[in-house]
Parts: structure tokens; C-alpha cells; sequence
């Protein structure tokens, strides 16, 4: 059985946030200011929103009842105006399209309460970049709240497999040029059968490694569509942004678009998506509680083995390493107590029965690690595609904290013979650190509107590795 402790931030920790507040401020970071995309998600939830396109199938309830926490305009244009009175306090965002009519929009929106950021375009080529950059100085210049989140989505990488090094340069001249507070991208990496893209993890890491030597944070967008996509699948999705550090997410599409329906279907029903979405939402914004504060060291690929019949015996070997990872050794991501990361195999064993672990950091070099299953497939559940996993530490290490994914609560886990013994779902992680001293906690909101008085305090070092 796991104890339960609760979470409390130390007495140092309020002194230092009860001190700032009676302090006065140094003048305060904007939007396009270095360091603010970073100061922005670390005082927000972590975003779940979703693209909204038919306004005779929307329902407020429907949509938050998908563990959304951001309305998302989309082409639901006047939705903010008419939102009930119980919804009149929940964020939302708009995308601004690169246009008169954008501009017009933008104009209209702008005074209405509740906005907490803007996309402005949406894939965008090289040959667009100028432009885009002045739809985001016209956002910025005209928003009377300069600490709105504006930002643009990218796209994904081609087919191309030797496209990789140009989609990087690509992204960093972007960045370079249109300055957007975060880095987001789109990637569906479930095809129609439910297989995955095999650049998929290529793409994932190319964004985060771009988004890091850049110094923001960054987001992606989440597949809605397509049968092939079951309840393991859609925890795939996102618990393997969650374990590469990602801290916003964006669901294509929340209904119906281009003869697909979405998280609900074009009559307004939701579909099997939206009830898997439901909960592996929630779960991530409550993981986002302390993903968000915490600096991403590394990803690595923890594989299992496949196992087929072939008479008279067997045929079976080592997993392939995905394309864009690279395999976990001890003390990847300065990680200074694992020593071994095993995929228990039972009776049945395929290729996508395999592990993703990312290591973290906190602002006082506290040690996080997430462990994530891989294994789902269309029409699993996720049940139906746990695994189980052992973790072996140094003799030093007795004992770990778990975030727990559901309540938000600090677990103490006891090992056994320094090892962990752990079972996921289909496509679900557990996040964890070393019992050095509590999860970190969430800071004050008005540590976000001091920001240059908190530069010190949630200043993070750079110590990625790109892979």
C-alpha cells in the first residue's frame, strides 16, 4: 500500500513569496518579452482546448464535460458573447487568422473578459514569416492586457527521412522571426488503421529540442479524429507530449470538420474519443500542476521484446528503437540513482510493448522522472494494454514520491530491495521524484505579475540534452 502525505510547501518558500508580495516590482515582462511564454504557463493550468467549428452542434457543459479548461474559438464566432453565467469565468483563446477579418476580429475580442491568449496563423510557411511576425506585433500592440499568450502553430515534418536537419533550421528561423511566446506544432500521428507515423517521435523531439535552445516552453496539438483512435491510443497521445516536457495541448478537432467527426460526431454526440479524452485530460492537467514548473533532461526509449510463434519454436529479439530516440543508459538526464529499467514481459509480447522515460529537473536540481507505457493499438483499452516494469535504483534509494495522476496527492512508495515494481495502462505514465522533499509546489499567481522581481526565483537552468 502507498501512505499518503499531503502536500505543503515550506515555511522558507512562503517567507520568500509573502516577502515579494510586499515588494515593490521591477518592471514586469509582456508578451514577446524573453522568458515570458515561460512565466505565463508556470502562473496557468496546463491548457486543454480544443477547435470548435459548428455552432448548431456546441454545448458549454458538453464541451467542459471533456475535460477541456480553455474555450477555443475557432470558427464559433460570438460564442464568448453568449456564454451562460456559469461559464462566464472560464479562459478562452481565439485564433486570429492573417487577414483584415483577423484584424477586425481581434479588434472586437480584445476588451472581452476572460481571453488569456491568441494564435495568430496556423501552419504558416517560410514565405509567410514576415507577415505573420506583424499580426503578432499588431496582437501585442493592440491587446490592452500584455500578458496575454500569443502565439503560432507549425507544422509537422514531412515524409522526406532526411528532411530532419532543414525542419530544425526551419523552426529556429522561425522562431527567429515571428517570436512566438511558445512553441506549438501539429502532428496526428494515428493513421486511419491505427498505426503510428514512423516519424512521430522525430517531430516530438525536434519541437521540444528547438523549443528549449530558444528558451520557451512548448505545446502540440492532439489527434480527435479517426475510429483507430481508442482510449490506449488517445493516452499515447498524451502522455508521450507529457513525458518530453510538453505543458499545453490543443485537440483537431472537437467536432465535426472535413467529413470527420471529431470528439463529438455531427449530430452533437460525443464519441468514443471524447469519453477517453474525458479522463486523460483531467489527468493531465492535474500532472500539469507540477509538469509545468519542472525542466525537462531527457527522453529515452525503454524497449521491451516481440515474441511470435515460428515452429517449432519461437522467433524473438529486442524492440526497434524508434526513429528520433535514442535508448536509456544510467544517468541520462544527470539522473543519479537508476541503474536499471526492465519491460516485465508476460506470455504475449509485441513490438509496441515498450517504455518512454523522461527525466526532469526542478528550480532546486530536485531529481523527477516519468515513466510511460507505450502500448496501445485501435479498439484497446487501456486495461487491456497495461504493462508492468521494474526499476532498479542505487542502495540508497528506498523509497519515491508519486504524484498521483487521478487526486493530485503525494504518495510515499516503498521499495523493495531498491527496485520498483510498477504496472501502467495502455499509454499512461506515473510521475515521480526522490523523497529529497516535497513535489514542488504551485506559485502564487501574483508571482506571474511581479516579473521581474521573480526572475530569480523561477529562473530555470538550461541542462537539456537534445535527444
Amino acid at each position: 500500500m502507498f501512505a499518503l502525505r499531503s502536500r505543503h510547501a515550506s515555511a522558507g518558500v512562503w517567507f520568500i513569496i509573502s516577502a515579494l508580495a510586499l515588494t515593490p516590482c521591477r518592471a514586469a515582462i509582456f508578451s514577446g518579452d524573453p522568458g515570458f511564454g515561460e512565466q505565463w504557463v508556470r502562473s496557468h493550468p496546463l491548457t486543454v482546448q480544443a477547435d470548435i467549428w459548428v455552432p448548431s452542434t456546441f454545448d458549454f457543459a458538453e464541451y467542459f464535460g471533456a475535460g477541456l479548461n480553455v474555450l477555443n474559438m475557432g470558427s464559433q464566432f460570438g460564442s464568448v458573447e453568449i456564454r451562460p453565467p456559469e461559464y462566464a469565468d472560464r479562459p478562452w483563446m481565439a485564433w486570429i487568422l492573417l487577414n483584415q477579418q483577423g484584424r477586425d476580429q481581434f479588434d472586437h475580442w480584445k476588451t472581452i473578459p476572460g481571453s488569456i491568449g491568441w494564435i495568430v496563423g496556423d501552419e504558416v510557411g517560410p514565405s509567410g514569416w514576415t507577415i505573420q511576425a506583424t499580426y503578432l506585433d499588431y496582437v501585442r500592440q493592440g491587446d490592452p492586457d500584455k500578458r496575454r499568450l500569443v502565439y503560432a502553430n507549425s507544422s509537422h515534418m514531412d515524409n522526406d527521412p532526411d528532411s530532419g536537419p532543414a525542419y530544425i533550421q526551419g523552426l529556429r528561423d522561425m522562431v527567429g522571426i515571428v517570436n512566438p511566446d511558445v512553441l506549438s506544432f501539429d502532428v496526428y500521428p494515428f493513421r486511419f488503421n491505427g498505426s503510428v507515423w514512423v516519424r512521430f517521435f522525430e517531430n516530438l523531439m525536434a519541437i521540444r529540442q528547438v523549443a528549449q535552445e530558444t528558451d520557451r516552453p512548448y505545446f502540440a496539438f492532439l489527434q480527435g479524429f479517426f475510429d483507430s483512435v481508442s482510449e490506449s491510443a488517445n493516452r499515447f497521445n498524451v502522455y508521450t507530449y507529457l513525458t518530453a516536457g510538453y505543458t499545453g495541448f490543443h485537440y483537431w478537432t472537437y467536432d465535426f470538420r472535413d467529413g470527420l467527426d471529431g470528439l463529438i460526431d455531427s449530430s452533437g454526440d460525443p464519441t468514443h474519443r471524447y469519453v477517453s479524452a474525458t479522463r486523460t485530460n483531467a489527468e493531465a492537467i492535474t500532472l500539469g500542476r507540477v509538469l509545468r514548473l519542472l525542466e525537462s533532461t531527457a527522453v529515452r526509449f525503454v524497449a521491451g521484446e516481440y515474441r511470435e510463434p515460428w515452429w517449432p519454436a519461437w522467433i524473438s529479439g529486442r524492440n526497434e528503437t524508434p526513429v528520433g530516440l535514442n535508448d536509456w543508459t544510467a544517468g541520462a538526464g544527470s539522473d543519479p540513482h537508476i541503474l536499471d529499467i526492465e519491460v516485465l514481459l508476460d506470455d504475449v509480447v509485441g513490438d509496441l510493448e515498450n517504455g518512454l522515460i523522461g527525466l526532469f529537473t526542478d528550480d532546486n536540481d530536485e531529481h523527477y522522472f516519468m515513466l510511460t507505457n507505450l502500448n496501445h493499438g485501435p479498439g484497446l483499452s487501456a486495461p487491456s494494454t497495461a504493462l508492468s516494469f521494474a526499476i532498479r535504483f542505487d542502495d540508497t534509494i528506498n523509497e519515491l514520491l508519486r504524484f498521483n495522476r487521478v487526486t493530485g496527492l503525494q504518495e510515499v512508495v516503498p521499495l523493495a530491495d531498491h527496485t520498483l515494481h510498477l504496472t501502467l495502462p495502455g499509454g499512461t505514465g506515473d510521475l515521480f521524484k526522490y523523497n529529497t522533499g516535497p513535489f514542488v509546489p504551485e506559485p502564487a499567481t501574483m508571482l506571474f505579475l511581479c516579473g521581474g522581481a521573480t526572475g530569480a526565483l523561477l529562473r530555470r537552468r538550461r541542462r537539456f540534452d537534445r535527444h
